[in-house]
Parts: structure tokens; sequence; C-alpha cells
């Protein structure tokens, strides 16, 4: 599983509240708020995630054992919201991957799911309870200008997405935050090995707005907070994402997903690859 991994229509709804203040990584990894003023924070490419609790604890390791390690191995910084820290409408915490490079964070992607396929016996859970041997559930968090480049124009980019990838793609509805720095979920369901196809596509559309003045706002932003999770099972304030085994067969959209996740991610159905 580890070599599988290591190879490797929504719009923005008129109106849509912020829910939550952004708040930068750096207070969420014990940043002082007072001293000298800070030099203008920079990044190269940086993508944001989804992980339940225990996922969040691997990714930690033993005395930020295991952090380090991914850390050093490709070169990106790995940042994780506190316990208890939730993102808006779920119960998931929030990893933010960022480095100097498009294909450095490529690397520490990969890193992540394969670390947390090693613990969960070749899945990658995704807050989801139920999820086929061998299969992953995995959420992104992306500027919503990235969103809309993924959909493309009448679906069309993330209808190749989903045949390219052979994996299950749905971008939520729900826009997080404001302006420039507003933020869609972006999630995939389907064979853990198949998650390296799509994440190439995906990283190209956040590397296209990589060099706008505000992409390291957004990078160095988190909306987790504590007391911010309030979705049933993990993403159901966020519209659903049922998730049934791959089986092949169409999904109608209705099935419902069990686990922290909680966002029913609406009309993914996940009864198999249908698009």
């Amino acid at each position: 599983l580890a070599q599988g991994l290591s190879q490797g229509r929504s719009s923005r709804l008129p109106g849509a509240p912020c829910l939550a203040m952004k708040r930068s990584f750096d207070a969420a990894v014990g940043g002082l708020a007072g001293g000298p003023p800070k030099a203008p924070r920079t990044v190269g490419m940086a993508i944001k995630m989804l992980v339940d609790p225990k996922e969040a604890g691997t990714l930690i390791g033993k005395g930020g054992a295991t952090q380090k390690q991914i850390a050093e191995s490709t070169g990106c910084r790995l940042h994780l919201s506190g316990f208890g820290e939730l993102y808006p409408g779920t119960q998931l915490q929030e990893v933010c991957i960022k480095a100097d490079s498009t294909e450095m964070v490529s690397h520490g992607v990969m890193s992540v799911l394969t670390k947390l396929a090693e613990e969960s016996g070749g899945k990658v859970n995704g807050g989801e309870w139920e999820v086929e041997d061998g299969g992953a559930r995995v959420h992104f968090i992306v500027p919503t200008q990235s969103a809309r480049a993924i959909i493309g124009k009448g679906g069309e980019n993330v209808k190749a997405l989903r045949e390219a990838s052979g994996m299950q793609v749905h971008v939520e509805d729900m826009v997080l935050g404001e302006r420039d720095t507003a933020e869609q979920v972006v999630s995939l369901a389907g064979p853990t090995s198949q998650i390296q196809l799509a994440l190439p596509m995906i990283l190209e559309k956040v590397e296209e707005l990589s060099g706008q003045p505000w992409f390291a706002n957004w990078a160095f932003s988190c909306l987790a907070a504590k007391g911010g999770g309030k979705g049933k099972g993990g993403m159901a304030n966020m519209g659903g994402m049922g998730m049934s085994p791959m089986n092949g067969g169409k999904g109608d959209g209705k099935s419902k997903g069990k686990g922290v996740m909680g966002m029913s991610m609406a009309g993914m159905g996940m009864g198999g690859m249908g698009g």
C-alpha cells in the first residue's frame, strides 16, 4: 500500500455567511500575539486537509516525532489545529501543508496519507466509520477560486478529474471565509492507490493562484476553533458525502455517510463511480 501511495457543480452561494473568523496557524501552534513586528509571511505553495482527531494524533506522533519526521523527509511545514479545534460544521481538525514548491507539497500530502493508511489497515478514513478495504476518504480545503477552477465551465474539469483518477470528487457548496481568502472543501472517495492520480490536478488549480498577494494570508489562516465543529458524525452541516463502498453502481446522492465527518456531501451518494 505504501508503495502504491508513494508513486505518485457547485458555485459560491450568494451571500454565504462567514461562519468563523479566520485566525493564523501561528496562533494555532503557539505563536505570540505581542513582541516586535514580524516579517511578512511568504509561502511557495500550500494545501489544507481535514482529518479526524485520531488521524491528527497519528500525524503528530509521540512527542511530535511523526510530524517532525514528515517535515524532515519532505521539506514541508506541517501545521495542525489543536485538539478540540474543529473545522466549522465538522468534527475534524485542520491540517495545513506548506512548502517552497508544489512538488514538495505533493510529497508531503502523500506522506501524510501513507502514514494514515499504515495505521488504519490500508484505509484512509477521513472521519468516516465504514470505509471499504483499500478505500480512502480525503478532504482538501482550497481557495474558492481554485474550487471554481476544479469544477470548470459546465463541470467539465471535475468530470475529467473523475474520469482520469477513477475517484468520486465533490466540491462542497458552502463557502467559508470571505473575499479572496474564502475557501471550499473538495472531497475524494475511492481506492487509496488512485489518490496519486487526482492530487496533481487539484494542486495545479491551487498553484495557479499561489503567486497572488493574498495567497500567503490564506495559507496561514485557520478556521478551526474550539467549539467550531457542529456536525453530527463529521461534516453534517456542509452537505454530505454518503459514502457507501465503491461497488461500481451510480451514487444517487441520498446515502448517508457515517462518521465524524458529518459533511453529508449532497449529490455524492457514494454507491459507486457515477459522475
